[in-house]
């Protein structure tokens, strides 16, 4: 999906692209906001979505083991450069995270070849667990963990290099409304098997239904960027701007996510026609992140 955009320097990227990349946008489908674009950080000044941040629990005091690892973790050299990746890259680029539920379900690495299972943590030994359902397996042992960073080496591979992951030091109280939780990823996992129309349609929406989570989180983390590197869309995301991208441009992990390239045709299909049918954009906001997710409400309602 992507643009990396980082959130004050988002409007000239947008207004500088908008130019150089014109002929680019012909025969695409384009939902946008016709009110100018500000840079203003709205998160407290306007009442959108403002409840969302109460669905987050701040770890920041906890002393549990168990709970302070039930986080979204990312690799602490590859966040850095997170925000500024592209998937315009001629390589991907890792980005190594774990996101641990309360359930002990883990996805691993969601920006790139997701793989998701379940975890345990030996607190007497301070051993990590992690089993995937391609049944391979990760063994980590922990050697410090704070609300906001845990360092591990990988005992199951012998090595001593030590690996610091990093967090926000928040998790939602309901896993279910996490969007890196494996039930709101289940769109990403291969069907084994051609799939029917409306099976192709509710793959489709699960996949919309990822970022309307996607962008609620990065609301209710207050976040100065957001990323969107690695994370499959027919849709491409700018400030007060959804587009579909070029048939012939659709990404390819995007298409990965369906039984074939058929089905994937049909679903960007679908997408290409709802996404036509119009959109209310959002009064009395300056915040890009909210007007686009008001948007993208109403396109999942709409398919």
């Amino acid at each position: 999906m992507y643009k990396i955009i980082r959130f004050a320097a988002l409007l000239f990227f947008v207004t500088t692209s908008c130019n150089e990349n014109k002929k680019a946008d012909e025969g695409k489908k384009i939902v946008k906001d016709s009110k100018k674009q500000s840079t203003e950080d709205s998160y407290s000044t306007d009442t959108m979505y403002q409840a969302l941040p109460d669905m987050l629990q701040d770890l920041s005091a906890s002393t549990n083991m168990q709970e302070l690892l039930t986080q979204n973790w990312i690799l602490d050299d590859d966040k850095e450069a997170l925000e500024v990746a592209s998937d315009g890259s001629a390589f991907e680029m890792p980005v190594r995270s774990f996101s641990m539920a309360s359930d002990f379900a883990i996805v691993k690495n969601i920006r790139n070849a997701m793989d998701n299972g379940t975890w345990k943590f030996d607190e007497a030994n301070k051993i990590l667990t992690l089993k995937y359902t391609n049944g391979s397996s990760d063994i980590y042992k922990l050697r410090a963990l704070a609300a906001n960073e845990m360092k591990l080496t990988n005992v199951g591979i012998k090595s001593e290099t030590v690996l610091t992951f990093v967090s926000d030091a928040k998790r939602y109280k309901n896993a279910a409304d996490d969007p890196f939780y494996i039930a709101n990823n289940k769109w990403r996992i291969k069907p084994r098997a051609s799939e029917s129309d409306v099976a192709i349609k509710q793959r489709l929406k699960d996949n919309l239904r990822f970022f309307i989570l996607f962008y609620k989180d990065v609301i209710a983390r207050k976040a100065v960027a957001a990323s969107f590197y690695g994370l499959p869309s027919c849709l491409e995301w700018y400030a007060g701007r959804i587009s579909i991208q070029n048939r012939k441009e659709i990404s390819e992990k995007w298409k990965g996510c369906f039984y074939n390239n058929a089905e994937a045709m049909k679903a960007y299909d679908m997408m290409d026609n709802v996404i036509s049918k119009k959109i209310t954009w959002p009064k009395g906001t300056t915040n890009w992140l909210k007007k686009n997710l008001f948007a993208l409400e109403q396109i999942y309602q709409n398919l």
